[in-house]
């Protein structure tokens, strides 16, 4: 009884098997239905475009069906452009068929670039096929130049070609300039050669700099070696170069810096400084304590003193204050600016205290800003009390600009606050709408993270209709990922058709994307490799004829004993 049990099981795991592999997940029916349900022809056409993107991705056939209905040509072509990249990832020659029949030539060039880019990395040369079909002569070279971007380091020699068919010896140049570093990585050498092809001398050595500062690290002398190329872009290389040997030669980097001189000098020890002051806080003060002391000097020294600082604020503190009070004239205020974004989270107290150190009132009520804007998630109501501590010289411009700017930080969690910060009576923001509704605009998508109604509500506020629509659109974009059939639910709800239209035209791309990506999830997991499906099922039949013998010699055994 039990062997016959067991026989059924195997049989009907065989059968629900079987059913799962061949069955299919398929709600775009669902999603389209979402564009159908827009009453405005133009906001209906507009959803059809942006789903047939989506669906593109597992259905192409649908997806140009799709934009074939489209009975406006404009919006047919945008269909179309939307929908052959995805197709060129699997079938490219298709994809480039359907760009030709794009009516516009702008748009059909656009349509061959966006191909030429998906392709470019997996298949160069019917990229560059692609990209010879392009009309506008600038557009062609700024396709060869996406191909040069995107095409993997192995194919080396077909990037220069690519290079080769660009005709503005200027774009040519670039596509160089592009090639060089890459080429740089595997054979600097090469790379150099690819340096002489270029006709102007200025971007010739901008293309030497690159090679170097890709090589500095894994051979600096050859590096080097490269900016003595040049001699009158030897120096600049030099100081291109030194910060990256830094990062294991602090010795060496020095005295590439001492090689150099005047400007560059300064230049060389302002880049090198920060990068020596991770392992040397004292050697870094003291190399910018080198560059010289004239006023035009010393704005590099201060703004050498401002990095070490930044960087030595993540271990000491107090260091780093001290590193700013190194400067003499008035960059000091910048300096502890960039101290106070650093602790602010962690210590907004000692980090206003910073700010009111600064001399300048200007820069203070920027840092003190800046400080509320970071906290403002954190600590609503200490935000608001720094912005009602403005005491600048226009203090109420101050005020509105911190409140707009601390407004979307405490939007997520403290909607309510957020929204009554907006409306805040005596401020610009409630002064004129303009200003308001920028503020309802950037804390409505921020609220529809935890609550969609409120923020439809605060979009509903807004006067400016083209900004109340793009409101709409964002808080419903928000809303859609997080729970599409709820977002659906709040447009059904939505009693003024424009505004509804809105809602669905701007959720069905979302729910479409969504879609898809579960559908492609779903293939994923039941697609399993030929190799491992046959294994799987010589598996199931074995053990079948296996338990069929043991049932046979079982039944044999009990007739014998009988």
């Amino acid at each position: 009884m039990k062997t016959k049990f067991l026989i059924i099981i195997m049989l009907t795991s065989m059968l629900v098997w079987n059913l799962s592999v061949s069955a299919s997940v398929d709600s775009i029916d669902d999603v389209m239905h979402i564009c159908e349900e827009i009453n405005y022809s133009e906001y209906r056409d507009y959803c059809y475009v942006d789903v047939a993107a989506q669906i593109a991705r597992v259905d192409s056939e649908r997806a140009l069906n799709i934009c074939k209905t489209l009975k406006d040509t404009w919006d047919r072509d945008d269909c179309y452009r939307g929908v052959a990249p995805i197709i060129a990832r699997v079938d490219w020659n298709n994809a480039s068929t359907i760009c030709k029949g794009i009516k516009d030539t702008e748009d059909r060039d656009s349509c061959y670039k966006e191909i030429a880019s998906v392709i470019g990395e997996s298949d160069p040369v019917n990229a560059l096929d692609v990209c010879k079909r392009i009309e506008d002569f600038w557009g062609q070279n700024d396709c060869y130049r996406i191909i040069v971007k995107y095409h993997p380091d192995k194919d080396l020699d077909i990037r220069e070609d690519v290079c080769k068919e660009i005709k503005d010896s200027d774009d040519r140049d670039d596509c160089y300039e592009d090639v060089a570093p890459i080429i740089a990585r595997s054979n600097p050498d090469d790379a150099l050669d690819i340096c002489n092809e270029i006709k102007h001398l200025w971007d010739q050595d901008s293309c030497y700099v690159s090679i170097a500062r890709v090589i500095a690290e894994s051979d600096p002398a050859k590096a080097l070696d490269i900016c003595e190329i040049h001699e009158w872009e030897r120096e600049y290389c030099c100081c291109k170069v030194a910060p990256i040997i830094a990062n294991y030669n602090t010795t060496k980097a020095l005295d590439i810096c001492e090689n150099v001189s005047g400007w560059y000098e300064d230049q060389c020890y302002k880049n090198i400084a920060p990068v020596i002051a991770k392992l040397d806080r004292k050697r870094a003060l003291d190399i910018c304590e080198n560059i010289n002391d004239s006023w035009y000097d010393s704005w590099d020294r201060d703004v050498c003193y401002i990095t070490v600082a930044s960087v030595v604020v993540e271990s000491n503190l107090d260091k780093a204050l001290d590193v700013c009070k190194e400067i003499k004239y008035y960059r000091r205020g910048e300096c502890y600016e960039n101290i106070t974004k650093v602790i602010a989270k962690s210590d907004p107290e000692k980090a206003l205290y910073i700010c009111k150190e600064i001399e300048d009132s200007e820069e203070k009520e920027d840092c003190c800003k800046d400080v509320a804007m970071i906290i403002a998630g954190r600590y609503p109501d200490k935000a608001l009390d720094i912005c009602e501590g403005m005491d600048g010289l226009l203090n109420f411009l101050d005020r509105d600009s911190c409140y707009r700017e601390i407004a979307p930080g405490i939007a997520e969690h403290y909607p309510r606050k957020a929204i009554e910060i907006c409306n805040r009576e005596g401020s610009l923001l409630s002064i004129f709408a303009i200003g308001r509704d920028s503020c309802y605009r950037e804390i409505a998508p921020e609220i529809a993270k935890s609550d969609a109604n409120e923020a439809l509500g605060v979009c509903a506020n807004i006067e400016d209709y083209w900004d109340k629509n793009d409101c709409y659109e964002e808080v419903m974009k928000t809303f859609a990922r997080s729970d599409p059939d709820k977002a659906l639910d709040i447009c059904k709800e939505i009693k003024d058709s424009n505004t509804r239209d809105l809602c669905h035209r701007h959720v069905a791309p979302v729910v479409a994307e969504l879609v898809v990506n579960k559908t492609i999830e779903q293939r994923q997991k039941r697609e399993i490799p030929g190799e491992m499906n046959n294994l799987i099922i010589a598996a199931i039949i074995i053990t079948v004829i296996i338990t069929f013998i043991i049932i046979i010699r079982r039944r044999d055994r009990i007739t014998k004993v009988q």
